[in-house]
């Protein structure tokens, strides 16, 4: 067992409640805030050589205004 897997199983009801409530609201306030970026102005993300480009940012980059 993974010392992650002990660390859960020591939480009592409550705790684990509570974090799985803050890990749902947090997943929820990431995805609208990353719906948001792409419906309004686009949305860029560049990891190591990778590069990611949604919405209107994309049009901008392929326009050659970005």
């Amino acid at each position: 067992m993974s010392s992650l897997a002990r660390w859960w199983e020591r939480r009592s009801d409550g705790e684990k409640l509570a974090l799985g409530i803050a890990g749902g609201i947090a997943v929820v306030a990431t995805g609208g805030a990353l719906a948001y970026a792409i419906a309004t102005e686009g949305l860029i993300v560049a990891s190591g050589g990778t590069l990611v480009v949604v919405g209107k940012a994309a049009t901008a980059m392929l326009r050659g205004r970005a």
